[in-house]
């Protein structure tokens, strides 16, 4: 279980990522198509104040916390092997082709913008252990799940002067 924050808790200010001025010297509406790319570290990393040992190995098999326009959500679910307290970071780039639109004699700024938000997320958690001799036991586990991820590729274009 996830103690879920409240969105406007959680750091979504959009950060530019790439600017450009077009300038379309012509009578007529030219389109331009500009890539955009943005590479990031894509980090996860599970804690717990369960007793297990720092550098214990454990299995997670849960639904993992992403952050959306609309907030918290879960995505699909994951199972990952992990030590106790291990940082996660994978490069992830996200690549966009924007077309721009510049009318006849003028020069038009685009702005592209993400959100990266780093998420905090407290939960509770049941931790089935499998023995060496086969025998199970359960016990509750609490801890916080940590990550980075980006969305929200918005881009903004405006006509500026000469």
């Amino acid at each position: 279980e996830y103690q879920f924050p409240d969105p406007k808790d959680i750091n979504q200010k959009p950060f530019a990522i790439k600017t450009t001025t077009l300038s379309n010297n012509t009578d007529a509406t030219v389109e331009e198509r500009i890539g955009v790319s943005y590479e990031y570290g894509k980090t996860q990393s599970w804690t717990t104040s369960s007793e297990l040992k720092l550098g214990a190995k454990a299995t997670v098999k849960a639904e993992i916390p992403t952050v959306s326009e609309v907030g918290v959500e879960l995505s699909a679910e994951s199972s990952t092997k992990f030590e106790v307290g291990e940082s996660r970071t994978e490069q992830v780039t996200e690549e966009w082709d924007v077309v721009i639109h510049v009318p006849p004699h003028t020069h038009v700024q685009m702005t592209a913008t993400i959100r990266k938000p780093e998420i905090k997320i407290p939960f509770t958690a049941t931790m089935r252990t499998i023995k060496s001799d086969g025998s199970e036991v359960s016990e509750r586990v609490s801890g916080v799940y940590e990550g980075v991820s980006a969305y929200d590729f918005h881009v903004k274009a405006v006509p500026v002067s000469d």
